[in-house]
């Protein structure tokens, strides 16, 4: 698939330049206040979606929050989804929480209970993970999660290969973009369609490509 989704934080990006570059969608952050620098807002959320850039929302208030399991993950779902709604981004869209450290079999359990109650406190079903293979796999195996999202860092314990249930897959060594500050933003492979963006990828077809695709379902010039 063409081009990458960038993941960012305190950086600010003309969503036209990321546009004209090939840069197929971001990644942005939902956080408690006390993280306001990395949040994206109202007027960033409407410039990306008027440029023709999808959004995709990820939560995460510290890296190891996922620590304190269901009551904090119960918490944080149903903060992530207010504040989801205030920037206008719909309810069927996942957010993806993110689980940054490695996770041990001895801790799996606990990562597991932070996302069902992060998914419970959301009140939209199963929602979206960011971390290692390792977890990813399990929160799919029981069902949790719609979308995973593969963390770089492959030294973790179970993140060595790429996982075949992520749709987007971290490359923080990479840089294809020269005309972007190489510090400012990682770029992501992508290995589904749908990642967890907005607007959704069948909602994004115009009536043009709508019947570009007929035309070549039924072989028409």
């Amino acid at each position: 698939m063409a081009g990458h989704v960038f993941d960012y934080s305190g950086w600010r990006p003309d969503p036209a330049s990321l546009k004209a570059a090939g840069v197929a969608g971001v990644c942005r952050y939902l956080a408690t206040p006390a993280q306001s620098w990395k949040v994206i807002g109202k007027g960033e959320y409407d410039r990306l979606l008027a440029a023709g850039m999808p959004v995709t929302l990820n939560w995460e208030e510290a890296a190891g929050s996922w620590r304190s399991g269901y009551p904090l993950g119960r918490s944080h779902g149903g903060y992530a989804r207010v504040l989801a709604r205030q920037l206008g981004h719909p309810d069927e869209r996942p957010i993806i929480q993110s689980i940054d450290t490695a996770v041990t079999p001895a801790e799996l359990a606990t990562a597991v209970d932070y996302q069902r109650g992060f998914n419970d406190g959301g009140g939209c079903g199963p929602q979206g993970i960011y971390g290692t293979k390792y977890v990813i796999d399990a929160c799919f195996s029981q069902g949790l999660v719609r979308v995973g999202w593969q963390a770089a860092a492959r030294g973790w314990y179970g993140n060595g290969p790429d996982c075949a249930n992520a749709a987007l897959i971290q490359r923080t060594s990479t840089k294809s973009y020269p005309q972007f500050p190489p510090t400012s933003y990682d770029e992501n492979t992508v290995h589904q369609g749908d990642w967890g963006q907005h607007p959704a990828p069948d909602e994004r077809l115009t009536g043009a490509d709508a019947i570009l695709i007929a035309r070549e379902i039924w072989g028409l010039p």
